[in-house]
């Protein structure tokens, strides 16, 4: 559970790859958004500083997901290649 910089909103996130914006207002809770990436198991999820988008990784993969809140659409960030693996790739040509 993470909670919104500025908003009152929380944040669920889990192993079945679903993300939950849950609005707290202390009496209901709704959840206001749900968000499911398939085949991919969360294993933590941040609002950005600005608020504005939520990253979230896995242990599994060699991307995370950067997730667009006011878009509500999620684009695929690759993680940065190991240093090991871009020299050996190198000295190999």
């Amino acid at each position: 559970v993470e909670f919104h910089p500025w908003a009152r909103v929380a944040m669920v996130a889990g192993r079945s790859g679903t993300v939950s914006l849950v609005e707290v207002d202390g009496q209901e809770n709704k959840q206001i958004h749900s968000l499911h990436l398939a085949h991919f198991p969360v294993r933590s999820a941040h609002f950005a500083i600005d608020g504005e988008e939520l990253l979230i990784g896995t242990d599994v993969g060699a991307h995370m997901y950067a997730y667009d809140l006011q878009t509500e659409k999620a684009r695929r960030v690759p993680w940065p290649a190991k240093r090991g693996r871009t020299e050996q790739t190198t000295s190999q040509r």
